[in-house]
């Protein structure tokens, strides 16, 4: 509903494009959203991100902190790859 208040138009080929584009469509999608509607939105993606603070024993999980990302290209590709995660079932359906 978010993404239909804030003018979201999808290319027509959508389908065809792959997942890698589709979650890059998406994001672009939820950049036209206002921010006040788009931030509990992208927070909610992150919160399905986890951080393993010492690499050498990696049962060692925890939700992520907003100081252990530096870059903002960072938090982007994380985000891109949360959301591939929660589309991908799509794309066996569409073909």
């Amino acid at each position: 509903m978010a993404m239909g208040r804030g003018g979201v138009d999808l290319p027509d080929d959508l389908r065809s494009m792959g997942m890698a584009a589709m979650a890059v469509e998406g994001l672009k999608a939820i950049a036209k959203i206002p921010p006040d509607e788009a931030k509990p939105l992208l927070d909610e993606l992150m919160a399905c991100v986890q951080a393993v603070p010492n690499p050498a024993d990696k049962s060692v999980v925890r939700p992520i902190l907003e100081s252990d990302i530096e870059e903002v290209l960072t938090r982007l590709t994380l985000r891109a790859e949360v959301f591939k995660l929660h589309v991908d079932f799509f794309a066996p359906a569409g073909r």
